[in-house]
């Protein structure tokens, strides 16, 4: 298994980006483009998000189902199934001066041929990360 942590400063407050990043829309897709390609909404009930990404991760398409569990504001969980990876991202706000600490931590389970690669994977998955949330971020921050 995989596990990858991260915490990013954002020039906002925790609520505001609780609901820019919990507003899951099928043309969320286009705000970066880095890994996700298209998204379908399966259901939006309560605090529970279902929908499905296509995208391509170090070269390697994908499709997931992703079930998201909403705890306002303070955090969501992410969990991500395909027949390439299962995953789960636990995404957590905390005030902090000027902003909000925002902490990720994500532990990716891979199968069949990619299990041997995962290890070798993580470099190239954290900076493609990296890079879609600051696209994201820089968004966040400037909407209004």
């Amino acid at each position: 298994m995989l596990r990858i942590e991260h915490t990013k400063f954002v020039r906002a407050p925790k609520r505001k980006i609780y609901e820019w990043w919990t507003d899951f829309q099928e043309t969320d897709p286009s705000l970066s483009g880095k890994i996700i390609r298209n998204r379908r909404i399966v259901s939006r009930s309560g605090n529970e998000v279902i929908y499905e990404d296509e995208g391509t991760m170090l070269r390697v398409p994908y499709k997931d189902r992703v079930r998201v569990l909403l705890y306002p504001y303070d955090k969501w969980v992410a969990e991500y199934s395909s027949s390439k990876f299962d995953a789960k991202s636990v995404y957590t706000l905390k005030d902090a001066e000027g902003g909000t600490a925002m902490h990720v931590a994500t532990e990716i389970d891979f199968k069949g041929w990619l299990r041997p690669f995962g290890g070798v994977a993580k470099w190239g998955i954290t900076r493609t990360i990296g890079k879609e949330w600051a696209d994201y971020i820089r968004l966040v921050e400037e909407a209004k």
